[in-house]
């Protein structure tokens, strides 16, 4: 009888394990990497549909490399970056079936400036680079940016948020509140370009 209630409590335990460990697994989906992972060769593996990209990073200095890689086949890029990448996330915002690729980067020193490295999977698997609206192009989008820019692929877009700075705010304490943009992915008819459509 002792025997027989000491296998009932393995399986009790076995099965709350499963319980408490089981969605931590699950949610381990491949859709983005943080900078731990990026750091190490191999170690971050975005995975959509039947695409994996592996995603890697030089180092934490202020100029570093970029290297993406589209699974087993020849096509790849390495791009020089100006900061950390902290961040790598893999969607299809266009819904095309083909997956896009995003790295954030943070520039070095007190401002982080934000900048995002994107590329888009091309039918004969070759990686086409994605242009990102730039700030400068629309001066009042840019009024009071000074940086410490955070982006996320939220639905079919891609976010950015970075706090406003008023005159006489020193760089840790903005006053002026959170600007967000929406960047919605189009095809230019040169190529693709995330560009912002509401704030």
């Amino acid at each position: 009888m002792k025997r027989v209630l000491q296998g009932i409590s393995w399986v009790f335990l076995a099965v709350l394990t499963s319980v408490i460990t089981g969605p931590v697994q699950a949610e381990a989906s491949g859709l983005d990497c943080g900078k731990e992972a990026l750091l190490e060769e191999g170690a971050c593996v975005l995975t959509l549909f039947e695409f994996n990209v592996i995603m890697s990073s030089s180092g934490v200095g202020s100029m570093n490399s970029l290297s993406i890689r589209l699974g087993d086949a020849q096509a790849g890029v390495t791009d020089e970056v100006d900061g950390i990448v902290y961040r790598a996330e893999i969607a299809d915002l266009n819904g095309d079936g083909r997956p896009e690729v995003f790295a954030y980067v943070s520039s070095a020193g007190s401002g982080s400036y934000g900048s995002v490295v994107a590329y888009a999977i091309a039918d004969n698997l070759q990686l086409i680079p994605i242009s990102l609206q730039a700030l400068g192009s629309d001066a009042v989008i840019s009024a009071g940016y000074m940086g410490h820019d955070e982006f996320s692929i939220v639905g079919n877009s891609l976010v950015r948020r970075f706090p406003l700075y008023q005159s006489g705010d020193v760089n840790a304490a903005p006053t002026g509140g959170t600007r967000k943009l929406v960047y919605k992915l189009l095809d230019t008819g040169s190529g693709w370009a995330l560009r912002w459509s509401a704030l």
